[in-house]
């Protein structure tokens, strides 16, 4: 059984790790002294990337963000490697990171959004790519009580349409 908030919280973090992979690959590395996150076993490498994105992105404190990478790693069946996650997480705590706009997106897609909108505009694209979508929520057009509740639960509704005229 795991509650509604741990739920939460764990698409939170998957959906983080996934899209800033690559500031997160590139911050371990530089925390590690190393080129790449590549040559460790893959399981260290997604017990690094949640752990770092526990401490960059979430209210986790740092503390309990490191402890859980280093069980993750052991329960995950490379236990020799918790002293390494443990190093390599606490190092990045006090680590100077600036990530890069670009560096989470394939090279390809970056070209292209370079040769289609500019410089300013790809990094635009990047920074929106970046950030968590927002919230969609169909109701049938015969709900219209349901509606109602969700304007009076939430502060701001946009209705869809399709030509300028509501759904």
């Amino acid at each position: 059984e795991v509650s509604r908030a741990d739920r939460g919280l764990a698409w939170n973090i998957v959906q983080g790790v996934l899209r800033k992979r690559g500031s997160l690959d590139r911050h371990l590395a530089e925390a590690a002294g190393r080129p790449s996150v590549s040559k460790f076993d893959v399981e260290v490498r997604v017990a690094l990337r949640i752990g770092l994105f526990e401490i960059l992105e979430t209210r986790t404190p740092n503390h309990a963000a490191v402890d859980q990478a280093v069980q993750l790693v052991a329960v995950l069946g490379r236990g020799r490697a918790r002293g390494v996650v443990n190093a390599v997480l606490r190092k990045s705590i006090s680590h100077n990171f600036e990530p890069d706009v670009f560096e989470n997106h394939p090279e390809w897609l970056v070209t292209r959004w370079m040769e289609l909108y500019g410089h300013s505009g790809a990094e635009d694209m990047c920074r929106a790519n970046d950030s968590v979508a927002p919230l969609g929520i169909s109701i049938m057009p015969n709900q219209s009580e349901v509606v109602e509740q969700l304007r009076e639960a939430v502060e701001w509704i946009e209705p869809a349409t399709v030509s300028g005229e509501p759904l």
